[in-house]
Order: C-alpha cells, then sequence, then structure tokens
C-alpha cells in the first residue's frame, strides 16, 4: 500500500494503477515524492516563526528602557572616563617611598622608562603609565626635580 500511494502521488491516479510503484519511479529517473514534515517538527518551526518578533521587539524595549535608566542615573556620562591613577599607585610604578628622597622620582621615571623602550622590546604602555605616574607625583612633590613639564628622554 505504501509504494502504490507514493506512486500515485508522483505520477497521478492513472499510471498509479499501471503498476508503476517504487521500482518503476526509479528506472524511469524519476525521484521519488518527498514525505512532510513530521508534526512535531512542524510545530517547532510554527512556534519559532511566531515567537521570533515577539522577542526580538522585547530585546529592543529592554536595552532602551537599561539605556534610559543608565542616563538616569549618570552612569553613561562617566561610564567610559579613566580614573585618574593615585598617588600611592603611582609610587608603586615607580617602587618608590612617600615621601621621596631628593631627586628619586625623576632617576626612577627615567630608569624604567627608558628599559620599556619598545625599539629594545618594551612595552609604550608601561612607558605610558609610567610617565603619569611620574607627573602625578612631581604634581605633589613639585620640589623633586625639573618642574613637572619635563618628560624622561628615550
Amino acid at each position: 500500500l505504501g509504494s502504490f500511494a507514493l506512486a500515485w502521488a508522483k505520477k497521478g491516479p492513472s499510471r498509479a494503477a499501471e503498476g508503476g510503484g517504487r521500482e518503476g519511479t526509479q528506472r524511469r529517473g524519476r525521484a521519488l515524492a518527498m514525505a512532510p514534515l513530521p508534526p512535531v517538527i512542524a510545530a517547532i518551526f510554527r512556534v519559532a516563526a511566531v515567537a521570533t518578533p515577539i522577542l526580538g521587539r522585547a530585546f529592543v524595549d529592554a536595552y532602551r528602557q537599561a539605556m534610559i535608566n543608565a542616563a538616569a542615573n549618570g552612569a553613561k556620562a562617566g561610564a567610559f572616563k579613566a580614573q585618574r591613577m593615585s598617588q600611592i599607585e603611582a609610587a608603586k610604578i615607580l617602587n618608590i617611598k612617600t615621601p621621596p628622597p631628593e631627586g628619586e622620582i625623576l632617576e626612577r621615571s627615567t630608569t624604567i622608562y627608558e628599559a620599556n623602550d619598545p625599539a629594545k622590546g618594551g612595552s609604550k604602555y608601561i612607558q605610558e603609565k609610567v610617565e603619569l605616574a611620574r607627573r602625578i607625583l612631581l604634581e605633589k612633590y613639585p620640589d623633586q626635580g625639573g618642574g613637572a613639564a619635563e618628560a624622561p628622554k628615550e
């Protein structure tokens, strides 16, 4: 009964009765008719098709509300501002004690800055951190040498 039903669906009622079962359709070079999707899979596709736009709108609305809340709390304006390095962190970067001995800030910053020269395999990031630490400590201890605008020589 199964091969007769497939042949009937493929050829129509008149040719199916001629004995054109499954074997007959393959001999003639025709492909068999594809079976319909099982009802469970079809139901899953229908649910996904209905739920996708609903979930998309929900995510967009949630994002908008999060941005409104962030703006109300002032988080959006200052979320990505770089925080200033503390004097304690600056002293740790230069490996000096506070208050530093005379000339220690410039001496340590120059040594570390030159040791991290990118041309010698060093790190530009570390050089920038050392430079920032030097400026912060020279702001607090301006008598430590040469003024805050002077940078280490490469």
